[in-house]
């Protein structure tokens, strides 16, 4: 996976990065981790055909790539990975107005004070429709796999009972 950095604005320089990819690879896959998915940028590359899959961040919070990676995508047959289903947390079903991260967790200015209420907010607003018996975690997941695209998605998950709770979510219907 070729990860494109924000610092790098030069797409001649990220398409180059990734023919080297191609080149070097073990295997036939390659895929590319943009750092903005609306970045136009993104296209010229996948459009380049050395791309198999593209990894973004995808929930039910951040649906921008439904407007136009994704039918890029699905033309040129390229696969979406969702990376951050869970909203980098909040939609793991835990986190309250009160929830604070140590200084050193990158998310303890993501969910500063000018974040938290809004994003509380709107998970709070999931919890009134979310059908019985249903967890948030569950239904984070069932909105990204119940779709064409992307085609699988990528969590970061660090208690073990989260992470039999979405192996048994993904399993449900299958």
């Amino acid at each position: 996976m070729a990860n494109s950095h924000p610092a790098v604005t030069d797409n001649e320089i990220k398409i180059a990065a990734l023919k080297l990819l191609a080149y070097c690879r073990a295997n036939d896959w390659a895929g590319y981790d943009p750092y903005d998915a609306l970045n136009s940028g993104i296209f010229k590359a996948l459009r380049t055909g050395l791309v198999d899959a593209v990894q973004v961040i995808y929930n039910i919070f951040d649906q921008s790539p439904e407007d136009e990676l994704f039918p890029v995508c699905r033309e040129l047959n390229i696969g979406v990975i969702a990376r951050v289903p869970f909203d980098e947390g909040s939609l793991g079903g835990k986190m309250t107005l009160e929830t604070r991260f140590p200084k050193d967790d990158w998310r303890s200015g993501y969910f500063g004070p000018e974040n938290l209420g809004n994003t509380i907010k709107r998970v709070d607003k999931l919890k009134q429709i979310l059908p019985a018996g249903m967890t948030l975690p569950e239904m984070a997941l069932r909105f990204i796999l119940g779709l064409s695209s992307p085609h699988c998605e990528v969590s970061s998950i660090s208690e073990s009972t989260v992470v039999q709770g979405s192996t048994a979510e993904m399993t449900i219907g299958a």
